[in-house]
């Protein structure tokens, strides 16, 4: 292909210079046409010729702050060699004049900043007398940061750029943002709205105007992302999820493991709307809604769309099935080997001791939701319960945790723990504690997906709720304190501390149904399960 390239504005019809074919410099902005003369004063690049407009209609002062006689103020700095090729070097309204008296152009800083792979957008202003910036993560990059803080690791990521940039290109202060940064239809940076969008996200709240909570409007996207919803599958799957999550700010940037989590469902609905099926590893390959519309675009399929809670042995195949099978008679001693070891362990470390036993329902199946603090929770559960549960029941283990050598996936499998990864094998996971249930055996659910890192409760997923909705057992609200005492995250070795387990009443899926809130009857089953459990901390 012959390119040709060329510079000019509105203003100038719309091109004062011409890379043309054969003698094309693409490091310039090529040469004036003919008839156009160009020249350099105080940095800024000013033209003249017949190219060049007479003025702006009715707006007699800003003609006259356009031109200095004849010529035209572009705007653009550069300067001209001497082969007559124009280099332009930005915009004198983005101009940036350091304390110190430098002369930043904060597009090619930007340039430089960009290129962490953490950092999907930055911006780079100047703020009283500072240079700072404003930053959008990459949330598939924020991922592999292994649960470091999302501002820590972004401001991280800005020192390690910082150190092979010259001093004065460092920035003194970053503002981190999950918002798209505002650009125009052609993907410019909004320079004038930066100012308040670094103030608001150094404050957490959206100065320029509330906090966006409808999905983003198709025309304010990104030029790309435009391009991926002008495929009719595509924009029909955006419809679905832009009416499923109507007040969460969706954006193609919306995170599928944190926020939306409850889109386990939507592979059914994608389907019969855009008619494209999704199979898991198109599932698992999408972290943000832009991966999902992107696997959309591509034609994902699946050998067939089976909702994994509904018939979870057609989801799970001989490998996975193998965690449900009953221990071995081989297996079943070492387990009755292991259970006064962790029994005698706990105990010694954590003085632990359960309320509310005597409540538990006396067959299985049922479903016990503790809340998660600590990886010392479940073996403080396995020494509390009474072996006569412990024998029909199996825990749900996370696989970043429990399943990550062979020694872990032994002592995994003795516990009777399935592998969960609701953030990466979703419908895997929903199927096997659904396939549990199936089997008339008790399953230990943290309805949370992970371990608190504040100590407080969080949200509860979907997911449990997902599985209740088709298998109607009921459910014990569990609390446990003092496991975040003997082995809080990020630490390596327990302490001794004090633990008790308090098993709250059981309660049936109709009850939780009626008294929780959501939209559908997955949300509103786990937000009245959430309260339940809250409730066993108050009532200590």
């Amino acid at each position: 292909m012959r390119v040709t390239t060329g510079y000019g504005l509105t203003e100038t019809a719309p091109l004062l210079t011409l890379n043309a074919p054969g003698t094309a410099r693409f490091d310039t902005a090529g040469r004036p046409l003919q008839g156009v003369e160009l020249k350099r004063e105080a940095e800024e690049i000013l033209a003249r010729g017949p190219a060049v407009f007479d003025g702006y209609r009715n707006l007699e002062d800003k003609t006259t702050e356009a031109f200095d006689g004849e010529w035209f103020h572009t705007g653009d700095l550069g300067w001209i060699d001497d082969d007559g090729y124009l280099h332009l070097e930005g915009r004198q309204s983005t101009r940036i004049v350091t304390q110190s008296g430098e002369t930043l152009q904060p597009d090619a800083i930007e340039e430089a900043y960009a290129r962490d792979a953490l950092l999907e957008e930055v911006a780079v202003l100047e703020h009283d007398g500072r240079l700072v910036m404003l930053a959008a993560p990459n949330t598939a990059e924020l991922r592999k940061a292994d649960g470091e803080d999302a501002v820590e690791a972004v401001r991280a990521a800005v020192r390690a750029r910082a150190a092979d940039l010259p001093t004065h290109h460092h920035v003194t202060e970053v503002a981190v943002t999950r918002e798209p940064l505002p650009r125009t239809r052609l993907g410019k940076l909004r320079r004038h709205l930066l100012e308040a969008r670094f103030e608001s996200a150094l404050s957490g709240e959206q100065a320029e105007r509330p906090r966006r909570t409808a999905p983003l409007e198709i025309d304010d996207m990104q030029a790309e992302d435009r391009e991926l919803l002008d495929d009719p599958a595509v924009r029909a799957a955006w419809a679905e999820l832009a009416e499923r999550f109507p007040d969460r700010g969706l954006t193609p940037d919306s995170d599928l493991e944190g926020d939306l989590a409850a889109w386990l469902d939507l592979g059914l609905a994608i389907e019969a709307r855009a008619g494209v099926e999704l199979d898991e590893e198109a599932i698992m390959r999408a972290a943000t809604v832009r991966d999902l519309l992107d696997e959309i675009a591509g034609g994902a399929t699946g050998a067939s769309a089976v909702d994994p809670v509904a018939d979870p042995d057609a989801v799970l195949d001989d490998a996975q099935r193998r965690w449900l099978e009953p221990l071995s008679s081989g297996e079943r001693r070492l387990a009755r080997l292991l259970l006064p070891i962790d029994r005698t362990l706990m105990r010694l470390l954590t003085s632990c001791r359960a309320e509310g036993l005597e409540g538990l329902p006396e067959d299985p199946p049922f479903v016990l939701a503790p809340n998660h603090r600590s990886y010392l929770d479940a073996f403080v559960l396995f020494a509390v319960l009474p072996s006569a549960v412990l024998e029909h029941t199996h825990f749900a283990g996370w696989t970043g945790a429990a399943f990550t050598n062979p020694v872990t996936r032994l002592a995994s499998r003795l516990a009777q723990a399935v592998p969960i990864d609701p953030a990466r094998h979703a419908l895997t996971s929903l199927a096997l504690g659904a396939a549990v249930l199936e089997r008339g055996r008790n399953l230990v659910w943290f309805a949370e997906g992970r371990r608190s890192t504040s100590g407080s409760l969080e949200d509860f997923r979907p997911g449990l709720g997902r599985i209740l909705e088709h298998h109607d057992v009921p459910v014990v609200p569990v609390w446990i304190e003092g496991t975040q005492v003997a082995l809080p995250p990020g630490c390596a070795w327990p302490r001794r501390a004090s633990v008790v387990v308090r098993f709250g009443t059981p309660v049936w899926r109709d009850t939780l149904r009626d008294e929780g809130r959501g939209e559908g009857d997955d949300e509103r089953i786990v937000t009245a399960l959430r309260e339940r459990v809250a409730a066993l901390e108050t009532n200590a």
